[in-house]
């Protein structure tokens, strides 16, 4: 039986230089004798939200992460789609896909196509490359050139973890992931660290907590929120590097607070305006969205 994988990401994703939105979309099929539904990637004119294309993915295919981004070395932005095939006899997806489209003249073009051993759960730019959640691992993927000045993403580093990855946030060269359910001994939230003159991830900290995160995001470059499956909002801290050798491993919890919702997005952001020469205009926010719609 297909073990969900908790909130897809199908969010409505804007390009501001094609003036389109990108979405992951599902069409319930009731007309045959057996119920089935059909997932696309649909593209919308942001003006008039009229269907300008739609890509149809395979059978038991579902998409669930979509991301607009541009790589290094190449001035053109495009659309990256992660998938996974939800199939009844697996508990998790073992096949997923890495979608990439450009947009031009008002047309969809299909650019490459990456297969993944997993769900593609989360996707994020990252220093000018993708960076992927594949099940438990944390893939960075390079866009690179071929010989016939085709592109295709090529897997530079990966990183395993205890759990499904399923939320990830970025700043900088740091990662924070946000996992399904982790172990008192593995934790449920992660800190990664990409070093780049070695090609690789490492992992500075993590919390020892065994929790099922539902959204994380980074305040700054010490310290991160989450949202629980159980209402609950937290902070952890990283510990500073004068900390004991046992300790400097640790996401230490700062702060929790029950809201009494299920939070499944973080956002930098406010819902008001802010005035840049006022003081409370300074003070950095984040808002939330809920399964409520809140």
């Amino acid at each position: 039986m297909v073990h969900r994988l908790g909130n897809l990401r199908d969010d409505p994703i804007h390009q501001e230089q094609s003036r389109t939105f990108a979405i992951c979309s599902m069409k319930y099929n009731q007309s045959s004798a057996e119920e089935s539904d059909m997932h696309f990637v649909r593209f919308l004119d942001d003006q008039t939200f009229e269907f300008m294309s739609t890509y149809p993915l395979d059978t038991f295919e579902h998409g669930c992460s979509i991301l607009s981004c541009s790589f290094s070395d190449d001035g053109n932005v495009y659309y990256c789609v992660g998938t996974a095939y939800m199939l009844l006899e697996e508990k998790d997806p073992t096949k997923g896909r890495i979608l990439v489209f450009i947009v031009e003249d008002g047309k969809l073009q299909r650019i490459a196509e990456k297969e993944t051993e997993g769900a593609v759960c989360s996707l994020n730019a990252f220093n000018g490359k993708l960076l992927a959640a594949i099940n438990n691992e944390i893939q960075l993927y390079k866009w690179m050139l071929r010989d016939d000045s085709s592109r295709e993403l090529q897997s530079e580093c990966g990183r395993h973890g205890p759990e499904l990855a399923l939320h990830v946030q970025t700043r900088g060269d740091f990662i924070v992931v946000g996992h399904r359910m982790g172990s008192i001994h593995q934790g449920s939230t992660s800190l990664l660290i990409y070093k780049l003159e070695e090609g690789a991830t490492e992992k500075r900290a993590h919390d020892y907590s065994a929790n099922y995160i539902s959204a994380v995001e980074i305040l700054n470059d010490d310290t991160y929120l989450g949202a629980k499956n159980n209402f609950n909002l937290f902070t952890v801290r990283k510990s500073s590097e004068d900390a004991a050798d046992w300790d400097r491993g640790s996401l230490e919890w700062i702060g929790e607070y029950h809201l009494g919702e299920f939070v499944n997005r973080f956002r930098h952001g406010s819902l008001v305006m802010r005035l840049p020469d006022s003081d409370v205009g300074q003070i950095p926010t984040v808002i939330f969205g809920t399964a409520l719609g809140d």
